[in-house]
């Protein structure tokens, strides 16, 4: 069979409005070559935000991710200042586990790391 995600590599994926088919954002999803480990990224553009995409999306990839592949974690990290994106990771059921210093187009920021494992609702850690 045919493989549609290469392990160690991203794949992006568009996300259109279901009733206008108008391109809305899209994901990034990388995974870990052993294919334990998946990371997630999303950005839905400003005339679209605030209406709950983001969060549907977010939680049909974990759903996704979980049911066709062996990964027992999803990470993902947002800028602490993108307060959008923290809670669509946090409704999705993500766990702020970690914070770290890095930088962005050139720019140093504070990034605030998520991850959820396997089998995990968002009473899970």
């Amino acid at each position: 069979s045919q493989r549609t995600h290469e392990p160690g590599t991203w794949r992006q994926l568009a996300i259109a409005d279901l009733e206008t088919n108008q391109l809305i954002g899209d994901m990034g999803i990388w995974l870990s070559p052993d294919c334990a480990q998946a990371e997630l990224g999303l950005s839905i553009t400003p005339s679209a935000q605030g209406k709950g995409y983001g969060s549907e999306c977010a939680r049909g990839l974990l759903e996704l991710l979980f049911a066709t592949t062996s990964v027992s974690e999803v990470v993902a990290n947002t800028d602490i200042r993108n307060l959008a994106c923290r809670a669509v990771l946090e409704r999705s059921g993500m766990q702020h586990v970690g914070t770290r210093q890095a930088e962005y187009k050139g720019e140093h920021c504070t990034e605030l790391l998520y991850r959820i494992g396997r089998g995990c609702d968002s009473r899970c850690p």
